[in-house]
């Protein structure tokens, strides 16, 4: 199942949204905003980037996430259960 949806990458930040519309416009007038809607596959998050990865490793291709940002996310996401735990005493 696909679920429609906005993808914008800035920098090094990537949002997401249903009805995300992003660009650049004058005060008022939306209708120079650039949209493109981008097929997102509707499924449990880490079992599709495993499934990505193992495939790209069985094909021998880069991944789409490389491994600086994927260390990134994983201290990112250590930060978070260490203050989950934290807050929880």
């Amino acid at each position: 199942m696909n679920q429609k949806g906005h993808l914008v990458k800035k920098n090094d930040l990537i949002a997401y949204g249903l009805k995300l519309k992003v660009g650049l416009a004058k005060a008022g007038d939306a209708s120079s905003i650039p949209v493109e809607d981008i097929p997102i596959e509707k499924d449990e998050p880490l079992k599709l980037e495993l499934m990505h990865f193992t495939e790209s490793v069985a094909a021998r291709t880069q991944p789409k996430v490389g491994a600086t940002l994927a260390k990134t996310a994983l201290e990112v996401a250590i930060q978070i259960t260490e203050q989950i735990k934290a807050a929880k005493k």
